[in-house]
């Protein structure tokens, strides 16, 4: 199953201490972030439990490091974003992340109970503010997840967020439609180039395995400052051995085929 600068300072704090039989309060802490004037200002919360009656190195765990925006009764483009936040690493089983994180260790403990001998199961995700403006929020997710098996998955997601609306950015939008074809051609390029494929080279001899061999940009893509950066998961275009795979584009090329408003 997949489970998925100023820094001012740190405060421990103890979170929802009733509520989750399995607790380490001294670990969930919160770091508050500030921003600029044209920017908003979160804080890095962090989520970390345990398996029950274990010390080590060699206990299941699941911990959660991710952005909460500071937003009031009013902001409710900022509410907006934390829900989608949320909703992203809870998973569609769970209405929020420490029903999650129980869930995993849950699901863990009774598997154990019929493998006595399972390696411990070990869940981790990280998230980190790359862009910032009045125009855009993009949030890296890294994640990495071990239920079994002989490795665990591990993969990057970005999500870019309207800091007005409270939205989510799409490529659709920051890309106008007539210029799709255009936009794609330009995005190959700069694919081969990272990969260091020759322009003629086919993609699928070079060793990756497009769907019917046609060039195509994932939806995994980052608003950058300086640029827009793609990922493909693990096993999207190449084997797990090749890992992600992930280019970028400067602005300054893309410039004519942007939509206005979305990043300037």
């Amino acid at each position: 199953m997949k489970y998925l600068l100023n820094l001012t300072f740190i405060l421990i704090l103890f979170v929802f201490a009733l509520a989750c039989k399995n607790e380490v309060p001294a670990e969930d802490k919160t770091e508050m972030i500030l921003g600029t004037a044209d920017s908003l200002r979160y804080t890095i919360e962090r989520l970390l439990r345990v398996e029950d009656n274990c010390t080590g190195d060699t206990c299941a765990r699941i911990e959660i490091n991710y952005v909460s925006l500071e937003a009031t009764e009013e902001d409710s483009a900022a509410q907006n974003i934390n829900q989608l936040i949320l909703d992203d690493l809870r998973g569609k089983e769970y209405t929020n992340v420490v029903a999650y994180a129980n869930g995993f260790l849950r699901e863990y403990a009774q598997d154990k109970k019929d493998i006595p001998d399972m390696s411990p199961w070990n869940a981790e995700s990280n998230q980190k503010v790359l862009t910032n403006t009045s125009k855009v929020l993009c949030i890296k997710t890294t994640f990495y997840n071990f239920t079994g098996g002989a490795h665990g998955l591990y993969g990057t997601v970005y999500n870019n967020y309207q800091p007005k609306t409270g939205k989510k950015i799409t490529l659709e939008q920051l890309i106008a439609p007539n210029v799709m074809e255009e936009f794609l051609e330009i995005a190959e390029e700069f694919f081969r180039k990272d990969m260091a494929i020759a322009s003629q080279e086919d993609l699928g001899e070079a060793g990756y395995d497009f769907r019917n061999d046609q060039f195509y940009v994932p939806n995994n893509f980052g608003l950058l400052p300086d640029g827009v950066v793609f990922t493909y998961g693990l096993y999207e275009i190449a084997s797990y051995v090749q890992g992600e795979q992930e280019f970028s584009i400067p602005y300054n090329v893309l410039e004519e085929l942007m939509q206005e408003g979305i990043i300037h």
